[in-house]
């Protein structure tokens, strides 16, 4: 019987000259191989033959890669690419890497239905792949960006480092003596652990995504007091998952109930919350940094809440004019924010998003942070069916888009560039 790493060196020697697909030579190592050297490898078992080994074809996928890697530079460094097609060429390879490492490592992960041979074979090829993707992240990550898929053989590496992380965590636990900052470092890490748990996550885990989790690990590692010290205005895990905008829902309920039952056991609650009002929005927040990105940010959250509940004491309970941290001007106008001219825009709320997300990404709008962006021009905009649109709303809308709505903003945006030509 043949041997199948000759068969299949051949197909890939014989398809590397006329194929148009540069990655067929990964298909035919994933497919060819699989279904043809599984029965072979069980009838040498059975017959008490030794595997040949695996080389051959490693040092073919050596050469393919090599000549991706060269194809890749020689692309994106000829005088004639644009940065568009160069983009495209680099997600296309990394889209593609990241599916085909995505079938090895579920192979790898199956080994009842898979020989010896093929799970070597998968592991030792994801090593090489992920070099590639390592390169190309590391080379050309503008042209990726950090909202692509992750591959989950990194997914997986990426979960054991938040895992390890969290077990140091909850030693340091077990000494905090605060009350307040033990259910705080509590929820970070309920959330972080559910993230490790969960198999298959309802969303597209992206290199933003893991990134995050284990950078907000790392910093409160890296504190060194995880104590809330209140008279001394100490509150390092509050800061710190401010200025990352931790947006989690259970810990933004968790922190408005501290500060209500703060505000309820004072004399002058009305000025108490304005005083927590005054400090939250001193904090800063890192712009680009979010927990949840289909959700809206914890500055946003935190200033309507604080902005409802002060409507809400000053209408039925009432307080002390004179403790007020804030213009009343000011707040009347956070409270009603909604002007009274617009502009209306051709364009549905889903088109409007996808045009200010690009604009903003591209910083031709230039602002602290995409979410300032949308606040300060969505309220002045209309469209043909909504006279009020929300800039949460289409914020939000900006992360899912439709393919129509792209075509349409591409359509539109090539008009611009036409009548401008014609000036």
């Amino acid at each position: 019987m043949q041997d199948i790493r000759l068969l299949l060196i051949r197909k890939m020697n014989c398809c590397s000259m006329k194929r148009n697909y540069p990655l067929q030579w990964l298909e035919d190592i994933i497919f060819f191989y699989e279904f043809q050297s599984a029965e072979i490898s069980h009838e040498n078992n059975k017959q008490g033959k030794s595997h040949p080994g695996i080389e051959p074809i490693l040092a073919e996928a050596e050469i393919e890669i090599a000549a991706i890697r060269a194809s890749i530079q020689s692309h994106v460094f000829k005088a004639a690419a644009t940065k568009k097609s160069s983009k495209r060429l680099v997600k296309y390879y990394y889209n593609s890497l990241t599916y085909y490492m995505n079938i090895l490592f579920d192979k790898c992960e199956d080994p009842e239905n898979n020989t010896p041979e093929l799970l070597e074979l998968s592991a030792l090829l994801l090593d090489k792949l992920e070099a590639l993707i390592n390169f190309l992240r590391s080379n050309y990550s503008s042209l990726i960006g950090s909202d692509q898929k992750v591959p989950k053989f990194y997914l997986q590496r990426c979960k054991v480092k938040i895992q390890d992380s969290i077990k140091v965590l909850r030693l340091r636990l077990r000494s905090i003596k605060s009350e307040h900052s033990k259910n705080v470092c509590t929820i970070v890490l309920d959330s972080m652990e559910e993230f490790v748990r969960i198999k298959k996550h309802p969303y597209q885990v992206t290199f933003n995504c893991v990134k995050y989790r284990i950078d907000l690990l790392q910093k409160i590692m890296r504190l060194h007091s995880l104590e809330t010290c209140v008279d001394r205005d100490e509150y390092p895990l509050d800061k710190l998952l401010i200025y990352m905008n931790f947006n989690s829902r259970t810990y933004v309920s968790y922190l408005t109930k501290c500060i209500i039952d703060t505000v309820n056991s004072s004399a002058d609650q009305i000025g108490t919350l304005y005083m927590h009002f005054k400090i939250i929005k001193q904090l800063q927040s890192k712009p680009s940094l979010i927990y949840n990105p289909t959700f809206h940010s914890l500055p946003d959250l935190l200033e309507k809440w604080f902005l409802n509940e002060i409507k809400y004491r000053r209408k039925f309970i009432g307080g002390n004019e004179d403790t007020t941290a804030l213009k009343r001007e000011e707040i009347q106008k956070k409270v009603a924010n909604t002007p009274k001219t617009k502009v209306t825009v051709q364009l549905s709320s889903d088109q409007i998003a996808l045009f200010l997300r690009a604009a903003d990404e591209m910083r031709i709008l230039s602002a602290r942070s995409m979410t300032e962006v949308f606040r300060t021009i969505v309220p002045h905009l209309a469209t043909p069916n909504r006279e009020s649109l929300s800039y949460q709303g289409v914020r939000i809308q900006s992360y899912n888009p439709e393919d129509v709505d792209k075509e349409i903003i591409v359509t539109a945006l090539q008009k611009m560039i036409e009548k401008i030509k014609d000036y």
